[in-house]
Parts: C-alpha cells; structure tokens; sequence
C-alpha cells in the first residue's frame, strides 16, 4: 500500500526495529498523538518497503532510520500489511524511534 504521511512538529511518532532474523523494517510502536498515529493508516507490525522511492529492503535499522530522518515534511511510503506482528523480535530488542 502506498501512502503520504506528514511529518508533526516532533516528527513521525512512530518507532521502527528489524524484524526476526534481521529480515525486514517494521513498525514496532505508533506513539500516541503523533502524526502516524492521527493519520491512522500506519499499524504496529506493518513492513516499510520503500520510503521516498528508495527501497529499504535489505537495509539497517540505522540505514532506515537515517533516510526517514533525512526526509522531508511529506513522505511517501509504501509498506505491507500483513496484519501480524509475530515477525517482530522480542520486547527487549533495539528499536529506534523516527523523527
């Protein structure tokens, strides 16, 4: 699914991780009153494939969380929506939050 988001005055409010065996980005949290979240499109679990045409795919976490933070007001992203959130690694992993 391909969307626009617009980055909020403390940016994204959303957290993303690697998923299990460092395969795939996903959102790990949407944080209450951020822009993903009044938006409403962005779930816990969803897989960023492309962001601002640049494919992630294959990409760190850093790598992916460098290029959201780079980005401009307004971006365009294309993710998947499985539904499940049984590829995201445990509550103690690393996740890192985007702005």
């Amino acid at each position: 699914r391909k969307m626009h988001l617009t980055k909020g005055r403390l940016g994204l409010g959303l957290t993303i991780e690697r998923g299990e065996d460092d395969k795939g980005i996903y959102v790990e949290d949407v944080e209450p009153g951020g822009a993903a979240e009044r938006d409403g499109r962005l779930r816990k679990g969803d897989e960023i494939l492309v962001i601002n045409g640049q494919s992630i795919i294959g990409k760190s976490q850093e790598e992916a969380m460098a290029i959201l933070n780079s980005s401009p007001s307004i971006l365009q992203l294309v993710v998947s929506c499985e539904g499940s959130t049984s590829h995201l690694r445990s509550s103690s992993s690393r996740s890192l939050r985007a702005l």
